[in-house]
């Protein structure tokens, strides 16, 4: 499936699953950011923030569906330079970028007053990934690569919500 046959899907499903859930009786919708924090175990690899939004609403007798649409990115990079012999020096820089848009279902389970509530989901979509990788050898760059690909992404999810105020 290529780029844009990928991205039009995505795009008809946000459309369909939206006027569904507006449709839908006992809709509440919400507005939803995140952010965290990259801490990859590499040594030269430099630790990166990234940060989501998600907007949907939640429907169902009890609030107990949610359908949202989301978006999050992410960066590293990391540097490294080492010498093979006097006078002769090895390095690579890379960096890198994740861009998923995704289309997310969740099911929590639990009264929607609790102060904690467990949840299982799925999700489907896109993601753009990009990146360059730098060969240095003595000098000025020897050898260089860049990537940029879109793809289909899924996944599950289980977690559990906490509410920070009554």
């Amino acid at each position: 499936m290529n780029t844009q046959t990928i991205q039009k899907t995505m795009l008809a499903c946000a459309f369909c699953f939206g006027a569904f859930t507006c449709r839908a009786a006992f809709t509440e919708g919400f507005v939803r950011p995140a952010a965290w924090y990259l801490d990859y175990t590499e040594a030269e690899m430099s630790s990166k923030a990234g940060a989501s939004l998600a907007a949907g609403a939640l429907f169902g007798e009890i609030k107990q569906h949610e359908l949202s649409l989301e978006v999050a990115r992410a960066s590293w990079s990391w540097d490294h330079l080492s010498g093979l012999a006097p006078g002769f020096m090895l390095g690579r820089s890379s960096s890198g970028h994740l861009t998923p848009v995704l289309v997310n279902y969740r099911y929590y389970f639990g009264a929607a007053d609790s102060r904690f509530i467990f949840f299982v989901g799925g999700s489907a979509g896109v993601t753009k990934v990009s990146g360059n990788v730098q060969v240095v050898l003595s000098g000025p760059p020897s050898y260089g690569s860049s990537l940029d690909k879109t793809q289909a992404t899924w996944s599950g999810t289980v977690g559990i919500t906490a509410k920070l105020t009554t």
